[in-house]
């Protein structure tokens, strides 16, 4: 059985509607997260330990060094008390590309793979990508993909789900859903 740690960072792919009707990041995130995994047709759906970090609570828009400071911070702490197959950090679209381009450097000596997953919308939306990005994650983690920094991400326009190496990924375009970046995989 494979061990995942997931770092709750924010963004939309941890955000859930609240009693006014707006959206806000959500403390239930991680449970949703895993359990939509958990429920899957996947393979591994049943065969894999996802441990949850606490929230972090921050929306990528609002990304500084102190936040990215507390990001490295879990992950240090977490990866201190206990031994992971991998690690995946749920974080929104807005500062993705530079937030995984940061960790691909500071991380250039991981042991363990690790991932960074987004949404475009909310999870409970049927036209979201953050669930197929989670999957893709834990899927690449289960099946042994080598230690580096990745970012899995299905794309609106095309409907491909892209494996990008995170020090290569380049910020999306004003006003879309699509990431790019040399040597995507198509998976």
């Amino acid at each position: 059985m494979k061990k995942i740690l997931l770092i709750l960072v924010g963004g939309t792919i941890c955000t859930a509607l609240n009693d006014k009707g707006t959206l806000s990041v959500s403390d239930g995130a991680g449970a949703v997260i895993k359990d939509n995994f958990i429920n899957s047709n996947s393979p591994f759906a049943k065969s894999v330990q996802i441990d949850l970090s606490d929230n972090l609570f921050i929306l990528s828009e609002n990304m500084t060094v102190d936040k990215w400071n507390l990001m490295i911070k879990a992950y240090r702490e977490n990866m201190a008390r206990d031994n992971y197959d991998g690690v995946i950090f749920a974080h929104g679209t807005d500062t993705l590309a530079y937030s995984a381009s940061l960790f691909s450097m500071l991380l250039s000596n991981v042991d363990v793979p690790v991932f960074f997953v987004s949404s475009q919308q909310r999870l409970d939306l049927p036209t979201a990508n953050g669930n197929a990005n989670f999957r893709c994650a834990v899927e690449c983690i289960c099946e042994g993909i080598a230690p580096n920094v990745y970012v899995p991400y299905k794309n609106i326009s095309d409907g491909k789900m892209y494996l990008h190496l995170a020090s290569r990924l380049r910020q999306c375009a004003n006003y879309s859903d699509d990431f790019f970046s040399v040597g995507a995989v198509d998976m």
